[in-house]
């Protein structure tokens, strides 16, 4: 090997990784290694999640005890004593197709001791009967109701998440679907109290 003055290239590495180091230094003087929040979007009550298979604006939620006064006594709880978590939100079908996967739209984050993660019942607001079929470009204001066991606390607070869907050719029956339910937007809402 001659030595003439020049660079080699283990020299050069060198420069690489010091220049490299230098900039993650500068950057993290100005920011740049601040934890980045991923995800999707923390949405207010009453904004609207403008999304596919259908758009979704979360009004509000509230506690019950039981169901008499929303005339859903039909539904009994799995124990008793335990209490219902009642979610209203406006759902507008913008599939070209009626929908009758409405149990799929909402969740519950962070809440102890449901019984089940989707909701018992999605209720049409209208005139409280249970949700079969909604259809395009008409919204509705829905109820999704949710049982609690007593063993745990009633939240005041309600992170719900809303899903969505892609409409794609299913790799099973090579015809296009609505598949691949993932979280869309977060929405906090307090809990309001009935009797």
């Amino acid at each position: 090997m001659s030595s003439n003055g020049g660079l080699t290239f283990a020299s050069l590495r060198l420069i690489g990784v010091g220049i490299g180091a230098l900039a993650l230094a500068v950057s993290g003087v100005f920011g740049g290694l601040d934890s980045v929040e991923h995800g999707p979007p923390v949405l207010a009550a009453g904004a609207t999640y403008e999304g596919q298979p259908w758009s979704v604006t979360v009004i509000g939620a509230e506690m019950r005890a039981n169901l008499d006064d929303l005339e859903l006594d039909f539904m009994q709880p799995d124990e008793p004593g335990n209490r219902w978590l009642v979610v209203t939100a406006t759902i507008e079908v913008t599939a070209p197709e009626s929908r009758n996967d409405l149990s799929d739209i909402l969740r519950l984050s962070k809440v102890d001791d449901l019984v089940r993660p989707e909701p018992r019942s999605v209720v049409l607001a209208r005139d409280l009967t249970l949700l079969g079929y909604l259809n395009p470009d008409m919204p509705e204001r829905v109820l999704f109701v949710w049982e609690q066991r007593s063993s745990a606390p009633g939240p005041a607070e309600l992170e719900i998440l809303v899903y969505g869907k892609t409409y794609r050719v299913s790799t099973l029956s090579n015809s296009r679907q609505w598949l691949d339910l993932q979280l869309r937007a977060r929405v906090r809402v307090p809990v309001g109290s009935a009797p």
